[in-house]
């Protein structure tokens, strides 16, 4: 993510299964909704479903072999940087956070909220990340906060700074008086139920 900055936005975007895999039938249109995308970055990563359901891993910043992954590119026509000196000793597959980032004087707070229908008929989910350290501000942090993604979703849940919408939002030293400003759409109608996951 670091020597790929100054081309990228910061975040990287991992497609995961969020049903079964018994459930998917084939190349059909509803086997890779676009609410399937986990994402990453400096901050860390959010999930693309509850942990007790499938596909409900956060993503760790450690990137499996074969694993896909998309990147939002903002300057054109542009290769990326991939190093050999990128590849991590060999990771069980576990699913442990194992951070590929680390700064040891640097000190994290995260909240992990989710927010998901009542009625799992539908399982609608959406997580957000707010991350609190010393490397970042209230203001835009490019590589630690990542905007709303602008496609379509059928439940978006976000923080609001500064007029802008983040499902990770680096806000600076934690400050116990700070307020994060939230909001959420959904196609649905319904009760919904927002929970903390971590902190």
């Amino acid at each position: 993510i670091i020597e790929n900055l100054p081309n990228i936005s910061g975040t990287i975007y991992f497609w995961t299964h969020t049903n079964t895999l018994s459930s998917y039938s084939g190349l059909e249109q509803l086997n890779f909704i676009i609410g399937d995308y986990a994402s990453y970055n400096l901050s860390g990563g959010i999930s693309t479903a509850l942990p007790s359901a499938f596909g409900g891993i956060v993503p760790s910043g450690l990137i499996p072999s074969c694993q896909g992954f998309v990147v939002y590119s903002e300057v054109p026509n542009i290769n990326l940087i991939f190093k050999p000196s990128y590849m991590a000793p060999s990771q069980a597959n576990s699913g442990v956070f194992a951070p590929f980032y680390r700064k040891t004087n640097n000190t994290y707070t995260r909240y992990r909220l989710n927010l998901y229908d009542i009625d799992i008929e539908f399982g609608l989910f959406k997580q957000i990340l707010v991350n609190y350290n010393s490397d970042t501000s209230l203001l835009y942090d490019k590589g630690w906060d990542a905007k709303l993604p602008i496609y379509n979703q059928p439940l978006k849940f976000y923080t609001i700074n500064n007029t802008e919408k983040y499902e990770i939002d680096a806000r600076g030293d934690f400050d116990i008086n700070d307020v994060v400003k939230l909001g959420y759409s959904s196609v649905i109608s319904g009760m919904f139920e927002i929970s903390v996951e971590t902190v």
